[in-house]
């Protein structure tokens, strides 16, 4: 049930934004449920609500046995997201009280405002991105107003950790990095990971043509983390060897003037506009046939940041959900990332490592169909929502314990 809508009416559907029925929630709200089921109530506020990290975690928890999954979602953007989040808080709680609240990603902003509502129930937080190490970066906008104010948005932090039964990251760098920044109950932190809304990404046959360019995609916000001088330079160095035989197609930068300005003067400085499409961005829902036409995709992060150490990236998982042959750099916790055999593995910050991985794959496209293979292998079994859904399950009713998914890393 996706409870979007606090007005008195009857169920109706529509389409969201990412494609999926929403229903609308009646006043009128089914309350016997079997005594064996664990009612869990997923609360989202945040300005793009089909954010991938929700729908991975949506998708997990409706595959969880014995629990009815409810859904408060905004529609609204800006601050009008938590009068109205705030309203059909209290509709939904006069009726019902959930056994569990998930409360999703950008959370910090908003549990002070929810937290009197959420008590007495168990508390799962996503935190996904540790505020330190988002105002760290460099290259945000708010980081000149976040960092002085650092301690105290610690301690708000550890605040809200103290009363939250489970708190999600999404890789064990983050875990650790977080146990480390808190210094609260170490036992709380567990690492899910990201994972792909697999209604959207979803295996396609891998190319088997080696006459055409080879075709290599990336996209992203071109976050600091992303890389993108690392990425230009690499296309750079492709291009100097391999002109015509390699196509590149880039997806991203509307949202950063910088980025933008840097694609553009790049690619016509180097002449490389004939070799080089750039889009500056493209609907979500448009990603899929990008990624499927491709044979050979940039997951990252290629940026020489210490964020960048430690995260996989998301579009990582849509391209290994999808069977593609992935390039990404080398992380501390990727034991489970075999180069040249489910994807490939470059140095992180180097742009003649990326361009090696790029023309290894042009030299050996007979073997990227095998890769892709085995990367969507890899996906099913680390990374796919029925995997989720196992980590998941125990945290709903038990103490945070240490996730399998990195088990031997922890």
């Amino acid at each position: 049930m996706v409870i979007s809508c606090p007005t008195p009416r009857t169920l109706l559907s529509e389409r969201s934004s990412a494609g999926r029925p929403i229903h609308f929630w009646s006043v009128r709200v089914e309350t016997e449920q079997p005594t064996d089921t664990l009612h869990v109530c997923y609360l989202l506020c945040y300005g793009t609500p089909d954010y991938t990290r929700t729908a991975s975690l949506l998708n997990a928890l409706e595959l969880v046995p014995g629990i009815r999954l409810d859904r408060l979602v905004n529609k609204r953007r800006g601050v009008l997201r938590y009068v109205e989040m705030l309203w059909q808080i209290l509709l939904y709680r006069i009726r019902c009280r959930p056994d569990v609240w998930v409360l999703g990603f950008r959370g910090q902003e908003s549990f002070m405002l929810f937290y009197p509502f959420m008590r007495g129930s168990r508390i799962i937080f996503d935190e996904f991105v540790i505020l330190q190490n988002w105002a760290n970066e460099g290259d945000r906008k708010h980081s000149v107003f976040l960092t002085p104010l650092m301690p105290v948005l610690r301690r708000y932090m550890r605040w809200i950790i103290n009363r939250c039964d489970v708190v999600l990251e999404d890789s064990v760098a983050h875990q650790q990095a977080a146990r480390a920044i808190y210094q609260v109950v170490p036992e709380k932190f567990v690492a899910i990971p990201v994972g792909a809304d697999e209604t959207v990404f979803e295996p396609v046959p891998m190319h088997t043509h080696t006459d055409s360019p080879m075709e290599v995609f990336f996209y992203g916000t071109m976050l600091p983390l992303h890389g993108l001088e690392t990425i230009l330079q690499a296309v750079k160095l492709v291009l100097e060897q391999q002109r015509k035989r390699v196509h590149f197609t880039i997806v991203g930068g509307s949202n950063n003037k910088h980025s933008l300005a840097r694609i553009e003067s790049f690619l016509s400085e180097h002449k490389l506009l004939s070799d080089v499409r750039h889009l500056p961005w493209v609907p979500y829902l448009e990603l899929p046939a990008y990624i499927a036409k491709s044979d050979v995709c940039l997951g990252g992060p290629f940026g020489d940041t210490a964020q960048a150490a430690s995260v996989i990236t998301g579009k990582t998982y849509q391209f290994l959900a999808m069977g593609k042959p992935t390039i990404v750099s080398m992380l501390d916790e990727t034991d489970f990332f075999q180069d040249r055999v489910n994807l490939l593995v470059c140095q992180r910050g180097e742009a003649s490592a990326l361009a090696q991985a790029i023309l290894w794959c042009l030299h050996n496209r007979e073997l990227l169909p095998e890769i892709g293979k085995q990367g969507r292998e890899l996906f099913e079994e680390r990374f796919s929502a029925p995997r989720l859904a196992q980590l998941l399950t125990p945290l709903l009713t038990d103490s945070a314990g240490q996730s399998d998914y990195f088990s031997s890393r922890t």
